[in-house]
């Protein structure tokens, strides 16, 4: 029994020989066969240096002269500028684009609106609120309208008022 179970082992052994050559020369036949082939690359176009030559203005590789930019800063202190330090209304981090009138409530005294932002959140606004992103301060409340006064920059440092107003949106 024991040298049957021995040539029946002997036998499976024979079996499991390593001899897949066909098998493996098949696969990378097919794999070479389906292998894209890189397309060539363009050719580079030459590089042709053209110097800066303006003389007349600053080179815009350059950093400004600091002093010139102090110079301007200090020659504009006396104009309009916004309140820095004042508290934040909510409202002031939208545009007065996207921001809608919806209406308003109150008594004879103190008329509040109601203005609607872009998120959908809906605010009660009076006279000195501000709102909009150029320090808009509300300055009169009506049953049709709401008049803002806001701060557009010059530019120079300076600040100048413009009036804007939201209408009533019914709907």
């Amino acid at each position: 029994m024991r040298l049957v179970a021995m040539l029946l082992a002997a036998c499976l052994l024979a079996g499991c020989g390593d001899d897949l050559a066909d098998v493996k020369q098949f696969v990378q036949n097919t794999q070479d066969a389906y292998r894209p082939k890189p397309e060539p690359l363009p050719e580079v176009p030459e590089f042709t240096h053209i110097p800066y030559t303006a003389k007349v203005v600053r080179s815009p590789f350059v950093e400004p002269v600091p002093e010139l930019i102090e110079v301007q800063v200090a020659q504009r202190k006396d104009c309009l500028t916004p309140q820095p330090d004042r508290q934040r209304h909510p409202l002031e981090s939208f545009a007065l684009d996207d921001i809608t009138m919806r209406g308003t409530m109150g008594t004879d005294k103190q008329l509040y609106g109601l203005v609607q932002a872009d998120s959908g959140s809906i605010y009660q606004i009076q006279i000195n609120d501000y709102l909009g992103l150029f320090h808009g301060r509300v300055v009169a409340v009506t049953a049709r309208q709401i008049l803002i006064e806001e701060m557009v920059p010059e530019g120079d440092g300076c600040w100048a008022k413009r009036m804007n107003k939201l209408e009533l949106i019914s709907g």
